[in-house]
């Protein structure tokens, strides 16, 4: 058997019992779990499949829990957690790119590669005027870097939007690491999805946004 808190898994679960329960198989089935649906956090039953997965996790009972859908969906593999389908937006690199140096003569590829090392949390900005090629680097560099860091690049365009919101940030990120069924959720659950994209970015991943203005 696969690992069952792996988040392959925990997303199969999660996506299963939305799709596969209505509500009031739902609520019999956290009935036969002894388990009080309205105790449940959410109003949405998305939500609450999403933090029934997580009580019975956390309380290292998601043998049970699986044990009671396959009795319950027999026909569904409620084991296999499919591998995320990683949707990154990264452009490809234009054939002819030229780096640039600084005024060490230093390659500011080399100098990004060397910033954006695995392990450490960082965040680089580059800027300048419009025009002198920001946006081509950053994609060139991301896209050396992506096999380091095994693909899951996030790319985020702002282009004219003045201001970009924690909700569409936390949108983007989870649609192109693969876990799409946390846009389902409903605006009253931000904070859990905010929780649910963390976990995502628990292993190293190199978020890029292009065109984003700050002061």
């Amino acid at each position: 058997m696969s690992n069952l808190n792996s988040n392959e898994n925990l997303a199969t679960l999660r996506e299963g019992i939305a799709q596969h329960f209505n509500k009031d198989e739902f609520i019999l089935l956290c009935a036969d779990l002894e388990i009080d649906h309205e105790n449940l956090s959410g109003d949405t039953k998305i939500r609450k499949a999403h933090e029934l997965v997580r009580y019975m996790d956390r309380h290292g009972k998601l043998d049970v829990l699986v044990s009671k859908l396959k009795d319950i969906r027999p026909n569904f593999n409620w084991t296999q957690g499919k591998p995320k389908v990683l949707a990154s937006r990264l452009p490809r690199p234009l054939a002819d790119f030229i780096s640039r140096h600084d005024s060490n003569d230093t390659d500011w590829v080399v100098k990004l590669e060397q910033y954006l090392q695995l392990g450490e949390l960082k965040m680089v900005s580059l800027w300048g005027s419009g025009g002198v090629g920001k946006t081509s680097l950053a994609i060139y560099v991301a896209n050396r870097l992506k096999n380091r860091y095994n693909n899951r690049v996030v790319w985020i365009e702002i282009f004219d939007q003045t201001s970009l919101t924690e909700d569409q940030l936390l949108n983007e990120v989870a649609k192109q690491l693969g876990s799409r069924d946390l846009l389902k959720l409903a605006q009253e659950d931000f904070e859990y999805k905010r929780d649910e994209v963390r976990k995502l970015l628990d292993v190293s991943t190199l978020i890029v946004i292009d065109d984003f203005h700050y002061q």
